[in-house]
């Protein structure tokens, strides 16, 4: 179940609640960047988020108005699931026009940690690394769809093998 909420002009909104995945959610939308990350701690902590600020390139008062703005999400969908995966999506043309979605995180199971996971190398490269254009989702699609089929938890992407 993924939850779309609309920020803009400080304003936020709830303006879809599907089964639909964050990558199908964010192809609807047109090209723009973004970051993914997942919350901890009852979703009330996420590792990083700075970074994830950085790779949209916000200023620091649209990184207060939206750290205030992922506690309002948050707190509205909390009875839905303890932790979170968010993608925040930038538009690139209408400034600013910010997407914020949530799907429920399931961390791996006790069974998973013991013995591990399958992985595989990605053979699909973002064009600029720093950068998370919507372009690279397109471009995952069909390996993501295969690694599912093959029961593969996760692709990585690695520089200089």
């Amino acid at each position: 179940m993924a939850f779309v909420y609309h920020f803009h002009k400080n304003t936020v909104k709830l303006v879809a609640q599907n089964d639909l995945g964050l990558d199908e959610v964010t192809l609807a939308l047109p090209s723009g960047l973004y970051t993914t990350f997942r919350t901890l701690e009852s979703g009330t902590r996420v590792i990083g988020l700075n970074a994830h600020f950085d790779r949209l390139s916000l200023r620091d008062d649209q990184r207060s108005i939206l750290r205030n703005t992922l506690r309002e999400v948050i707190r509205r969908t909390k009875g839905s699931s303890p932790e979170w995966k968010i993608r925040i999506y930038r538009d690139q043309i209408q400034e600013p026009d910010w997407w914020i979605m949530l799907e429920p995180f399931s961390p791996p199971t006790d069974q998973q940690r013991m013995f591990g996971v399958r992985v595989n190398v990605s053979t699909v490269r973002r064009d600029v690394p720093a950068i998370k254009s919507t372009s690279f989702i397109q471009k995952s699609l069909g390996e993501r769809a295969d690694n599912k089929q093959s029961g593969i938890y996760e692709s990585l992407i690695v520089a200089n093998n």
